[in-house]
Order: C-alpha cells, then sequence, then structure tokens
C-alpha cells in the first residue's frame, strides 16, 4: 500500500521556500496527477457516495466539433472516472502550489485562507472560464469522444471537473466549486457546468478530522515507485551533492 503523509504535503505544498520551489517543482511533476486522482477518488467514494474507478485511457478531443483541426486546442485531459458504474467524470489536473510562477504561502489564519480561496476562484473565473480561448485549463470543458472501454456512451452529461492542488473556492470554504463556461455542441456553442476541486482544502479538513494519511489510489504511484527502485540504488546520502 502506498499513501501520503497529509500534513507532509500540506508543509511541502503550501510553504513558498525560495530555496526549495525547483524541488517542490520535481516533486509537483512526480506525484501532481496521481495525487490530485487519490485526493478527488475519496471525496467523491466518502463524501459522496460515489463507487469510483479510473478508467484506463484518457479523455481525448471529439474532433468532428473542430474539422479543421487546429493546432491551438488542446486534445487531451487527465482522466476518465467512472462513477456507480455509469456516470463518466471526465478530469483534468493541475498542480498549482505554493512553489509554482506566480503564487504564494498560503495564510495560516481561517479567514485569510477563506479570503485567499475565493480570490483565487475569482481568477481562475476570469482567466479560464470567461474567454473563449481554449487553454490547457479550461480544455476541461471540451467536446469528448467516448472513452475506449465505453464506446457507446454519450459524453454530452459527463461530469467535467478540474482538479487542482491550490486553495481555490467560491465561498472560501468547500473544497469543491462549481462554475459556468462554454462548449461546442453540435457545431454550436453551449452552456456546460464546470467543477473545481480543491485537494489542499479537502485534505485540511481531513487532518483537522483526525485523518493523518491518504491512501494512493491510482495504481500509477506504484508503477512510479518500482520503476524509481528499479533504476535508482540509494546508500549513503548525504547533504551536499
Amino acid at each position: 500500500m502506498v499513501r501520503y503523509d497529509i500534513a507532509a504535503l500540506l508543509s511541502r505544498f503550501d510553504v513558498r521556500a525560495e530555496t526549495q520551489t525547483a524541488l517542490t517543482g520535481k516533486l509537483s511533476s512526480l506525484l501532481g496527477e496521481s495525487l490530485l486522482l487519490s485526493a478527488l477518488a475519496r471525496f467523491l467514494k466518502v463524501v459522496q457516495g460515489h463507487e469510483v474507478e479510473v478508467l484506463g485511457d484518457r479523455p481525448h478531443r471529439d474532433d468532428t466539433e473542430f474539422p479543421d483541426d487546429p493546432e491551438d486546442v488542446p486534445r487531451d485531459l487527465d482522466a476518465w472516472l467512472l462513477l456507480d458504474g455509469e456516470q463518466l467524470a471526465a478530469v483534468e489536473c493541475e498542480h498549482w502550489t505554493s512553489s509554482s510562477r506566480n503564487y504564494r504561502s498560503v495564510p495560516g489564519d481561517s479567514e485569510a485562507l477563506a479570503d485567499h480561496a475565493r480570490a483565487e476562484w475569482e481568477c481562475l473565473v476570469r482567466e479560464h472560464f470567461v474567454p473563449l480561448v481554449w487553454d490547457k485549463v479550461n480544455k476541461v470543458a471540451l467536446p469528448l469522444k467516448p472513452p475506449e472501454r465505453r464506446p457507446s456512451a454519450s459524453t454530452a452529461d459527463a461530469r467535467r471537473i478540474l482538479a487542482v492542488w491550490t486553495q481555490v473556492s467560491k465561498d472560501g470554504r468547500s473544497c469543491l466549486s462549481t462554475g459556468s463556461t462554454t462548449t461546442f455542441h453540435r457545431g454550436e456553442l453551449a452552456g456546460i457546468e464546470v467543477e473545481v476541486f480543491s485537494a489542499s482544502m479537502y485534505l485540511r479538513a481531513l487532518l483537522a478530522a483526525g485523518t493523518a494519511y491518504l491512501e494512493a489510489k491510482p495504481e500509477d504511484m506504484e508503477r512510479v515507485l518500482a520503476a524509481l527502485r528499479a533504476v535508482i540504488e540509494v546508500r549513503g546520502l548525504s547533504a551536499v551533492w
């Protein structure tokens, strides 16, 4: 079993140490997607009561909505989830942390943290949900092909979830917020709802309730660790490299 130490995650990803930003970025690249999917899967199961299955393939853009194959439109999201054996959820992961560019340490005071989360929500909506330009964030709303394991499924009603690390919340308190943006459907613009899940806010609530660890759900993390063990031999480590 692989599990994450929640307090250590919060200390690493919610505190900006200028001498550690590069290392934290490497950890984000290694852990980010699996960590966000693990937190999201636990939330969907424990809080919302769903049975959650991570499907193998990634959500792919429905090219019939883009007949000219524009190079500037993203093609893929990060994961398909299947809820209760029938409801599809397309997930895009963005592991923004306090060490990311233009970010800072998260406030320690609860009211300041709530204000911070609301400000991040307003920024997210303004920069990514309002403009009619596809980017690496709002691609969560792209028209999508069905997953390979469910080729006859309709994606029109699939949940769209943007899973992030940092504190983003419409009301400053909830770890899951819902906003509106646009997509293409049968050649025309159509409204669509996007849910934004903040892993940091969820894990803070877990820690406050006495849960110290998060189980690593997707098998990807186990494969990554196994691959690292296969290529790296650790002996006496020195503080100076």
